[in-house]
């Protein structure tokens, strides 16, 4: 199952390409974090998209909330 896990966040952070190398790294990262979310929580999909909701939402507020460059 652990190799399941890996797999999926090695092909979701690999999809954020447009975002770099750093990009891809931290949604690699936030795949496992989900992808193990997902399997502890008795594979409850809706653990998943609350956190990849949430995670959308603080993007947009920290990119609409930052002062406009000069």
């Amino acid at each position: 199952m652990r190799l399941v896990v890996l797999v999926q966040a090695i092909i979701f952070g690999s999809i954020h390409f447009q975002w770099g190398l750093g990009g891809i790294v931290m949604t690699t990262i936030m795949g496992v974090v989900w992808g193990a979310a997902f399997i502890l929580c008795g594979r409850n999909l809706w653990i998943v998209i609350a956190a990849h909701s949430a995670a959308h939402i603080l993007l947009v507020t920290q990119l609409y909330s930052s002062p406009a460059p000069a």
